[in-house]
């Protein structure tokens, strides 16, 4: 389906804002709800600019997202340098729904915890913004997630100037500390999922749709993309 369709798909009813998918900024928009391959194939394609091809393992698809089961449910997109945020400046933004709590539920990995790249992931307490240049650096808040109920969430990196966002509202940070990661054009982006072989904190709940753009949005903006896609999870 074209973007035109998508973006059908995303107006809600009259009166809403609109999600704008011709943003140039806008490099992912994965819609975990769209149902291009809800029953059979393991392959979906981004519905932004860059059509990029996320090949799904488990995680069974609904009309709310998929749901990842928290043993070895996770979607891996091939992205290259398309999703490599290094220098640049960057903001994130996905619908979540979390079943159960383990040590770290990732929500997004693209690089390995340590010498390159961006994680993003939430415990029982905290989500955390994870940035790495041969060392670990994390920019968290504590996030108030009931388990069973969607939120939204977005964060933002502003050189090395992290900052949380949930339902569109800034939150107070317990931790900032953001750098410049090192090139993680080498991996693939891991939804759900770790690259660490022996404990590869699986996401346990759903996930609704995975936004990112190669720069950051305003506190206006990210209220108007929250009001824009709330509605699929009421």
């Amino acid at each position: 389906m074209p973007v035109s369709g998508t973006r059908r798909l995303m107006a809600g009813g009259w009166g809403n804002p609109k999600l704008d998918l011709k943003d140039p900024s806008l490099v992912l928009y994965l819609p975990l709800w769209y149902p291009d391959s809800e029953t059979t194939g393991s392959t979906i394609v981004s519905k932004d600019r860059n059509r990029l091809s996320a090949t799904v393992t488990g995680a069974i698809w609904g009309y709310q997202g998929r749901t990842f089961d928290g043993i070895n449910d996770y979607i891996s997109i091939t992205d290259g340098s398309a999703l490599d945020f290094t220098t640049g400046n960057c903001t994130f933004m996905f619908w979540i729904k979390p079943a159960a709590w383990a040590a770290a539920n990732r929500i997004w990995l693209k690089g390995d915890t340590l010498n390159a790249g961006i994680s993003i992931w939430a415990g029982a307490t905290n989500i955390d913004f994870g940035t790495y240049n041969g060392t670990g650096h994390d920019t968290y808040a504590t996030h108030g997630m009931s388990l069973g109920s969607w939120y939204c969430f977005a964060v933002t990196k502003t050189g090395t100037t992290g900052a949380w966002f949930k339902n569109g509202k800034s939150l107070s940070l317990t931790k900032q500390n953001t750098v410049n990661p090192s090139s993680a054009s080498a991996y693939a982006t891991l939804i759900g999922t770790d690259t660490l072989a022996n404990n590869r904190f699986w996401w346990d709940g759903t996930k609704g749709e995975i936004v990112a753009y190669n720069r950051v949005l305003s506190d206006a903006r990210i209220m108007q993309n929250f009001l824009a896609t709330k509605w699929r999870y009421q």
